[in-house]
């Protein structure tokens, strides 16, 4: 855009952005790390032809929230469109372009919205954050993709790692796919992209449900014509290779090819240091295999086990109860009744150490009788322990969904009268709530004082999520978030 007093210049920066916006390929995938510029990128991509009046083009994503957030797709067009003279329409959420061109965003939430989309042409389709999406979603929006404008259909897409997703698949070429070397040792490059690959065409052509690639597109003429021959005569004549065989290519970038966010906001850089384990090599290193898995999560040598204690200044004993008793037959275990374990972990921060001090762990399968006898008991023996370390004391346990629940909690906390009892509600899934906890631990801020339960839980925190039951990693990340809520990491209690 220029004016009387400036010139305002939309470019890709020099490397893998720049890259996918210069290649041919039908269906270009750029991303594999966070902060590698992918949001910019598909952006950038979608004002290209909107000089064409009759250029159209809808950037998806799985939710509408995910496009109207703080720093969304919607916040970040509406930096980039106007310097393009674009005028929003927030009702739903497009730009026109002075040419009368329009870019919409959207959102597939379920696979059924994909039939919103029927009779639709889109020159232009792009998918932020693909692993998201489903590859019926993915494919049948491919199908929508054409255009009588003048400019060639095309797809681009923008993701991060996910080795249980479709995308993982797709895009296997790309990804160095040797566990271990010739010589037996663990490849160090295991997941990541190969780099002489990027950027790199292949084609495919889909048989059923059954993609077949090649190197060139020729390759692939013979599987066009039995599709082609298949088709009725009237129809047949009107088909064309490009139909049918789509060239795709992935394009890897990540954080440290994005100079201009590492020149505004180094801390982004420090932020995804800071993630646990398995997120940093997804969204730092850019790793297509890693998954949560034994020792990933968190690994027996984090935990540093040591007799003395430092001052300890809050003591927190975290619940997470379970009610139903383990059955015995005989001299064995019931193996169709296995059920969960009601945990304890108690736990006790240093403030002027700022570190964690796991101080007991329990865990029982008990009837809920048992259990509250348990729970009474060892209530009166954590404040002990905690008055003898001239800590303060809490005590809490995890509010399931549900008004009985809340009704339970409540009676549990009529029964502590005296001690700073509540139920508390954390929010996400279970390895999502250990998370704050992963990374301290690994960070060497989580240690253990010395006690015959220590091989017991570095066993269980070791091997999750793999284990048939998750409960003191449960209390332990209870305990961890609880002590944080608490003022513990700002040292404000």
């Amino acid at each position: 855009m220029t004016n009387a007093t400036n010139t305002i210049e939309l470019r890709p920066q020099p490397g893998p952005q720049e890259l996918f916006l210069s290649t041919s390929a039908d269906i270009a995938i750029y991303g594999g790390g966070a902060g590698g510029g992918k949001s910019f990128g598909i952006l950038l991509e979608g004002a290209r032809h909107t000089e064409n009046k009759d250029f159209g083009g809808v950037i998806f994503r799985r939710t509408s929230p995910m496009i109207t957030n703080e720093g969304g797709l919607w916040d970040e067009s509406s930096k980039m469109y106007p310097l393009l003279d674009a005028t929003p329409k927030e009702t739903d959420h497009s730009w026109t372009f002075p040419s009368g061109s329009v870019v919409s965003f959207s959102h597939l939430q379920h696979d059924k919205n994909v039939l919103d989309w029927q009779g639709s042409q889109i020159c232009f389709l792009g998918f932020d954050e693909l692993t998201h999406f489903t590859e019926k979603q993915f494919f049948y929006m491919i199908s929508r993709n054409r255009s009588t404008c003048g400019v060639k259909p095309y797809v681009r897409a923008t993701t991060n790692p996910d080795a249980e997703s479709w995308v993982a698949d797709f895009i296997a070429w790309w990804i160095d796919q040797r566990e271990f070397l010739e010589n037996g040792e663990r490849n160090p490059r295991y997941g990541l992209p190969i780099q002489e690959r990027a950027g790199k065409i292949r084609w495919f052509i889909r048989l059923g449900d059954n993609l077949k690639w090649a190197d060139t597109k020729e390759e692939l003429f013979d599987d066009f014509e039995s599709i082609r021959n298949a088709l009725p005569e009237d129809v047949r004549e009107m088909t064309k290779p490009e139909d049918f065989i789509k060239s795709v290519t992935f394009i890897p970038s990540n954080v440290y090819d994005n100079k201009k966010l590492l020149e505004s906001n180094p801390q982004y850089l420090a932020n995804l240091l800071a993630l646990p384990l398995v997120e940093r090599e997804r969204l730092l290193g850019g790793n297509w295999k890693v998954k949560a898995s034994a020792g990933k999560v968190f690994n027996r040598e984090w935990f540093e086990i040591v007799e003395q204690l430092p001052k300890i200044d809050l003591v927190t004993a975290y619940w997470d109860f379970a009610a139903t008793e383990k059955q015995i037959i005989g001299t064995k275990v019931d193996g169709k009744n296995d059920p969960d374990f009601t945990a304890r972990t108690l736990l006790g921060y240093s403030k002027t150490e700022k570190r964690w001090y796991i101080l007991d762990v329990i865990a029982v399968q008990q009837a809920p009788a048992s259990v509250e006898k348990l729970f009474l008991q060892t209530c009166k023996l954590d404040r002990d322990i905690a008055k003898s370390l001239g800590a303060r004391f809490l005590v809490r346990w995890e509010i399931e969904p549900g008004s009985a629940a809340k009704r339970e909690s409540y009676r549990l906390t009529s029964n502590l009268v005296g001690y700073d009892a509540k139920g508390k509600n954390f929010k996400g899934d279970k390895l999502t709530r250990a998370r704050s906890l992963a990374v301290q631990a690994e960070a060497g801020n989580v240690k253990c004082k010395k006690g015959s339960w220590n091989a017991e839980f570095l066993s269980h925190m070791h091997g999750q999520p793999d284990l048939p039951h998750d409960d003191i990693m449960d209390s332990a990340a209870g305990a961890f978030n609880s002590s944080s809520a608490e003022g513990s990491t700002g040292c404000g209690f």
